[in-house]
């Protein structure tokens, strides 16, 4: 402690903190939103595919959304099958609105929630599902809302093939499409859209019954010729998180650079600082210290920097989380679940003061080995 007060390493010490604190905070700020996100588009895939207990669409990741039209009379082949209690038409597309590509979300009026709780930010749930259920309303994402300049009960011209009025029943997330997301009831949409075609067929099994046995059930009564596959609510959640986690590969990548900037960082500033005080070690060698005691003594100076700078950067980094995760849902109304991340700043701290120091370890080794010297540095 006293070699890392001494006049001559004081401003090197504060270096190789300040280096590890910004390395740190950078790599659990990022990690941490990006889990706060992951968190968020977890919640969603759960919300919007629960309200449903099996789902009819055509098969594929890119129909995912439920953007695919086909003929809504198959419902009719599904009404009193066993196990099923309900058959709603779902429908859905993607439409441009000024320039942004946004996605429509109609699920059937009968649906228990039009809108799960999760995902409106803005009004009073019980009375947004009331009003959609009734028709004439609609939600948007709060980024759509604040570019048409739209309050709550507002009415405004949905650019549909046929354009219709509706009034705006409250404000939500972008539910993981970053262009925005409408919702409305599918009658309001068959209306606006001058077409019956339905995007998926949800099904309620009744109490009791085997979503899997009233899956096949379902399956049969399709035939194979149908087209359409048949998913239950968990597969069809499981899809919307596989791809959703997919989309944020990039923001993984960058989080594991600025992981492994924040090692080489560290390790690098404190073997340089080490390989400069050879001479200085060579002296501090007179007083008797072996070589394998002078070497764990610069390992204990090297944790003793570690992992001072880098619990500094985790605490700051964990409010630099907080700050991101707001601002990313302010700004791009993702539907993130937001809150701290200790265990991501206890394992960043752990990886990074670990790895640097076994870096570090080669060059502390070969400094330690210099022959015992009465000169004393200058």
């Amino acid at each position: 402690m006293a070699e890392l007060r001494d006049p001559l390493t004081r401003v090197r010490s504060l270096a190789v903190a300040a280096t590890g604190a910004i390395a740190v905070f950078g790599s659990v700020a990022i990690t941490g939103a990006q889990h706060n996100l992951e968190h968020g588009l977890d919640r969603t895939a759960h919300d919007w595919n629960r309200t449903a207990d099996l789902w009819v669409s055509p098969p594929g990741e890119a129909n995912t959304l439920g953007t695919t039209p086909f003929p809504s009379g198959v419902a009719h082949k599904l009404l009193g099958l066993p196990g099923v209690s309900r058959v709603g038409l779902y429908r859905g597309s993607f439409l441009d609105v000024g320039n942004r590509r946004v996605w429509v979300i109609a699920p059937p009026p009968t649906a228990a929630q039009l809108l799960p709780p999760h995902q409106l930010t803005v009004g009073d749930i019980a009375q947004a599902n009331a009003r959609l259920r009734a028709g004439g309303w609609a939600i948007l994402s709060e980024a759509i809302a604040s570019e048409k300049h739209l309050r709550i009960g507002d009415s405004f011209t949905l650019p549909s093939p046929q354009p219709t009025t509706l009034r705006v029943a409250g404000l939500s997330t972008n539910g993981g499409w970053p262009p925005g997301a409408i919702v409305l009831n599918s009658n309001d949409y068959a209306r606006a859209w001058g077409s019956t075609a339905a995007s998926a067929v949800t099904i309620d099994t009744t109490a009791g019954a085997s979503a899997m046995q009233v899956k096949a059930e379902v399956t049969r009564a399709l035939g194979p010729q149908s087209g359409l596959a048949v998913q239950t609510a968990g597969a069809r959640e499981g899809e919307w998180k596989r791809i959703s986690h997919h989309g944020l590969a990039r923001l993984t990548e960058i989080a594991r650079l600025v992981l492994v900037a924040a090692i080489i960082a560290m390790a690098g500033v404190i073997a340089s600082m080490i390989w400069q005080r050879r001479e200085r070690i060579a002296s501090i060698r007179r007083q008797g210290f072996t070589r394998g005691e002078g070497w764990r003594i610069l390992l204990v100076e090297s944790v003793i920097l570690l992992f001072t700078g880098c619990s500094i950067g985790a605490v700051f980094g964990l409010y630099g989380q907080l700050l991101l995760s707001h601002a990313l849902t302010s700004v791009t109304g993702f539907p993130l679940v937001v809150g701290l991340g200790p265990l991501i700043a206890l394992t960043t701290v752990a990886i990074v003061s670990a790895s640097a120091l076994a870096i570090v370890a080669v060059p502390g080794y070969f400094a330690a080995r210099a022959r015992a010297t009465m000169v004393k540095p200058a």
